[in-house]
């Protein structure tokens, strides 16, 4: 009786872990179809948004000065297309050029898998100093093909760039920035010492002055003022030149040419304009004044070659540069002259003027 118990005990045991292993072998098989098929749908998510995402992102520059608002644009198109993280390193790393791969040989192989660390390396091995940001920023210059727009955004990049090397991210920041900047600039350099180191007038020689020259034979002065001889004639005509004082026409064309460029005055008045690199305000002819109709804006004070300073009546003029056989569409320079009644040329301007006109050409 014993025995048959035992037996069959030993059965349903036996029965038992043969069911158990079968549950076990159905829940390894389900878990690896389960694994298989999430890998799948990464796979094809991971294909999905490189074909959506890649040619949206160009190549990486190797230019420090495009490194940044680079990072800024594709981290803009991963937030809008909720691209995961672990994606973003691999579509970051198909857009680097030899150059740049060359920097990610430095990282070992954790790290490089790493988005924000193969960021933050790239943009230390990189980067530009503050120093020639700043450098970037006032020498930029507006090229003919360019627009302004193109141009704002230019200048905008390197000032937001700046900023960021400085670790000027708030308005606060930038406001100490900026008066730590003029504060240091307002320094004047104070040189000590002697301005110059005396010497000798006689010999040249430094440690002595000439009254104490160990060669000197005479005791008399050295004659430094030197006399001139004039005759009653030549007096008489220095005299007469001083009398009269400067003339009144000078032929400017004996001694150099005049530059003039050529420009349209209002939309509808072509004329030489001539620059005067000595003057400090634009000036307009009463004639050319009339003809055009202008309106009289408030008054100047100038100082002429008389050395006397008058006040004068002022208007607005817009100026535009003239190319032949073309239209000219590029915006117009706004210039503030003075009217001068008898003046010889129509219009005066400054070389501050046609830089001005340049750049809109």
């Amino acid at each position: 009786m014993r025995l048959a118990e035992e037996e069959t005990k030993q059965k349903e045991e036996d029965r038992r872990l043969r069911r158990e292993v079968n549950i076990r072998r159905m829940e390894h098989k389900e878990d690896t179809e389960e694994q298989l098929r999430r890998r799948t749908q990464q796979q094809k998510y991971a294909i999905g948004i490189k074909g959506r995402v890649g040619p949206m992102i160009d190549m990486c520059s190797s230019d420090p000065r495009r490194i940044a608002p680079y990072f800024q644009l594709i981290e803009g198109v991963f937030d809008k297309f909720q691209v995961k993280d672990s994606l973003n390193v691999e579509i970051l790393l198909s857009k680097l050029d030899v150059k740049m791969r060359n920097v990610m040989n430095e990282l070992n192989n954790d790290e490089r898998y790493d988005y924000e660390v193969v960021k933050q390396h790239i943009l230390q091995r990189c980067r530009f100093s503050p120093m020639k940001l700043r450098d970037e920023f006032c020498g930029s210059r507006k090229s003919k093909d360019e627009t302004f727009p193109a141009l704002a955004a230019r200048l905008h990049s390197y000032l937001r760039l700046y900023f960021q090397s400085r670790q000027a991210e708030s308005f606060d920041r930038a406001l100490s920035l900026l008066d730590k900047l003029n504060s240091r600039w307002q320094k004047t350099e104070t040189k000590k010492g002697p301005v110059s180191v005396s010497g000798c007038y006689s010999c040249g020689n430094t440690g002595h002055l000439a009254e104490h020259y160990p060669k000197r034979i005479k005791n008399e002065p050295v004659k430094r003022i030197m006399k001139c001889k004039v005759n009653q004639m030549l007096d008489g005509t220095v005299n007469e030149q001083a009398q009269d004082g400067v003339g009144k026409r000078v032929q400017v064309g004996k001694f150099f040419k005049r530059p003039f460029v050529k420009v349209q005055v209002q939309g509808r008045q072509f004329c030489h304009a001539l620059v005067d690199s000595g003057a400090e305000v634009c000036c307009i002819s009463k004639k050319l004044f009339d003809a055009l109709n202008l309106e009289r804006m408030g008054q100047l004070r100038i100082v002429g070659l008389d050395g006397q300073s008058k006040k004068v009546d002022a208007t607005w003029v817009t100026v535009t540069p003239q190319i032949k056989h073309c239209e000219v569409i590029a915006p117009s320079v706004e210039v503030r002259c003075a009217i001068i009644p008898d003046a010889h040329e129509k219009l005066l301007i400054t070389p501050d003027v046609v830089e001005r006109l340049k750049g809109t050409e």
